[in-house]
C-alpha cells in the first residue's frame, strides 16, 4: 500500500533523456575492486559454428560476445568508474574489462546522487531512533480479562490515527535530518523504487541499486506483541521514496509498506494477510483486538463461509454459515483498515 504524505511542485524534467546510467556499488571502494566487479557483468558468451550443426563445439565453431558498456559509482566515495566488458573471440575467450572515460558532468551527478543515497539511509537510521508519542488515546480499551498489551503493531496498524501518527512522525524525523546534512539540491536528486535520479545541464543520470542490495527502508520496531515469545520482535517496513522538493529543500516522502518484511502480532503482515493461505489463529488478543475495532466502525470486517475439512458444504443464504453434516464449517475473517487487509483469519467449528 502506498502511503503519500505531502505534495509540493517538484521541478520537472519531462523534456530530459537519460544521459548515462550506473549501478551503484558497495564493494567499488578502489578502481581494482571496481574493475573486478564489471568482470561480474560481462554479456553471455555466444558461440556458432560456421560449418553447421551443434554450435558448442568442433573446428568451426567461435564465440564472442558484443561490448557490455557498466559505470559503476562507489556508494562510500561517489567515485565513477566506467568500463567496456566483453569476451575474446579465441579460446579460452576470456573475459576483457577496458577501461572506459567518464565526462565531468556525469562524474559531478553521479558523485551527488551517491551522497544523497548515504544522506537519506543516514536520515532514515537516525529517524528509527526516535521515539514516538501518540497524541490519541488507542482505539482498543484492553479493559479484558485477557490483559493484552497495547502499543503493539498492530495497534498502529489497525488504527487509523495511528498510522497516521506513525508516517507525519517519519516524514519530520527524516526530513528534519536529511535538511541536517546540507545537501546540494541543483541536481534535484530523487529516490524511485530501483535507485536514485538527477538532473543537470538539461540531462538526466540515474543510479540503480545492485542485485543484492536492499533499497532504503523504515523499520519502526515494537517493543511489545500480541505473540510475545516468537523470539523476532514486531515490526512494521516502509519502502521509502522521494517525489519532490519544496521552496525549503524538503523532500516529500513516499512509504509503502513491504508485508513479507513486516511482523504483527508475532506473525509476517503477509502471512497474516493470507499470502501462503489463510491462517488459523487462536490468539485471544488478536481476534480480540480486531474485533472490537470493528465494533468501532474502526476496520472493517467481511466474514465469508467456507466449508472445511476438504468437504463441498451445502449451499446457504449469503452470511450464514454453511453446513456439511460431515465435515467441518469454517469461516473466514477479513478485516481490512482504509481499504488495506489487515489480517485473513480462519475459524473453524
Amino acid at each position: 500500500m502506498n502511503f503519500k504524505l505531502s505534495i509540493f511542485t517538484a521541478t520537472l524534467l519531462s523534456c530530459n533523456v537519460f544521459a548515462e546510467d550506473a549501478i551503484l556499488c558497495d564493494s567499488c571502494t578502489s578502481y581494482e575492486a571496481a574493475r573486478n566487479q564489471a568482470e561480474k557483468y560481462a554479456p553471455e558468451l555466444e558461440c556458432h559454428n560456421s560449418g553447421g550443426g551443434d554450435p558448442s563445439f568442433g573446428p568451426s565453431m567461435t564465440c564472442g560476445s558484443t561490448a557490455k558498456r557498466i559505470t559503476l559509482v562507489s556508494s562510500l566515495s561517489g567515485a565513477t568508474y566506467s568500463f567496456d566488458v566483453y569476451h575474446e573471440n579465441v579460446e579460452p575467450w576470456s573475459v576483457v574489462v577496458s577501461t572506459k572515460s567518464v565526462s565531468a558532468d556525469a562524474e559531478y551527478v553521479f558523485r551527488e546522487l551517491a551522497k544523497f543515497h548515504r544522506t537519506l539511509t543516514s536520515s532514515i537510521r537516525e529517524a528509527e531512533k526516535e521515539d514516538i508519542s501518540y497524541s490519541s488515546p488507542s482505539l482498543y480499551s484492553a479493559q479484558t480479562e485477557s490483559n493484552c498489551p497495547t502499543g503493539t503493531a498492530l495497534d498502529t496498524l489497525a488504527d487509523p490515527n495511528k498510522l497516521e501518527q506513525l508516517m507525519t512522525k517519519m516524514e519530520l524525523q527524516i526530513s528534519t535530518n536529511y535538511m541536517s546534512h546540507n545537501n546540494r539540491a541543483n541536481v534535484n536528486p530523487r529516490a524511485y523504487a530501483s535507485g536514485y535520479a538527477g538532473g543537470y545541464k538539461g540531462f538526466s543520470y540515474s543510479v540503480t541499486h545492485e542485485a543484492s542490495r536492499q533499497v532504503p527502508t523504515y523499520v519502526e520496531t515494537f517493543d511489545f506483541s500480541e505473540r510475545p515469545n516468537t523470539g523476532v520482535k514486531d515490526r512494521l517496513v516502509f519502502r521509502v521514496g522521494t517525489f519532490g522538493t519544496d521552496e525549503n529543500n524538503i523532500k516529500s516522502l513516499t512509504f509503502d509498506l513491504i508485508p513479507d518484511a513486516s511482523r504483527v502480532g508475532g506473525y509476517t503482515l503477509s502471512g497474516l494477510q493470507g499470502k501462503n493461505g489463510t491462517l488459523k489463529v487462536d490468539n485471544a488478543c488478536i481476534r480480540e483486538k480486531l474485533d472490537e475495532l470493528a465494533q468501532q466502525q474502526a476496520v472493517t470486517l467481511t466474514v465469508t463461509p467456507v466449508g472445511g475439512g476438504g468437504g463441498v458444504p451445502s449451499l446457504g443464504t449469503p452470511g450464514e454459515t454453511l453446513t456439511n453434516p460431515t465435515k467441518t464449517t469454517c469461516k473466514i475473517y477479513d478485516y481490512r483498515s482504509s481499504g488495506m487487509l489487515i489480517a485473513s483469519l480462519l475459524e473453524c467449528e
